[in-house]
Order: structure tokens, then sequence, then C-alpha cells
């Protein structure tokens, strides 16, 4: 197997901490510490989009009572399974 990309500097680092066998305790912990590290850089961004747009808790309200997903009347709707399969079901009815 070939890889054209080379790691990036995480990867390096994650690949460092494979070397070390850690007991099912340990394992969680770093998967946490994990989850909350990106979990903040997440709610940063977000923080700085609010600010950014002017958002506000109304803001989301109003979005959350609109309706954004548009209706294409003249496709028909298909099913995706787990081998990639399209599956025709039935034209969109009103």
């Amino acid at each position: 197997m070939v890889f054209t990309k080379k790691l990036t500097n995480l990867q390096i680092e994650l690949v460092k901490l494979i070397a070390y066998q850690v007991d099912d305790r340990q394992l969680l912990e770093i998967k946490d510490i994990l989850a909350r590290y990106f979990a903040a850089e997440a709610t940063k961004e977000m923080d700085k989009l609010w600010q950014e747009k002017e958002w506000s808790n109304d803001t989301m309200n109003e979005w959350a009572n609109t309706h954004m997903r548009t209706l294409y009347k003249d496709t028909m709707r298909v099913v995706l399974d787990t081998n990639v399969l399209l599956v025709p079901i039935a034209p969109f009815s009103k």
C-alpha cells in the first residue's frame, strides 16, 4: 500500500501514542481528553461565528421554526443500503 500524502503533525503524535499499551480506563480517559479538546475548539469557532454574523437565541429559534428544505416534486426518492445500491421507491406525493 502506497500513501501519497505525508502524515500531519497530529497523526504523527497519535502514532507515537499507539506504541504504548494502555488499559481500558486509560484509553477512555484519552478518548475523553480528545473529545473535550475538539468540542472546545468547535465551541470557540461557533462563538466566533455567532459574533461575526450577529446571531442570537432569537435567530436560532427562528431557524428552528422555519421550513428550509426544498421539495423536488419531479424526482424519485431513493434508499441507499449498506451495499451502496440505489433503490427507487416512489415519486413524492403532495
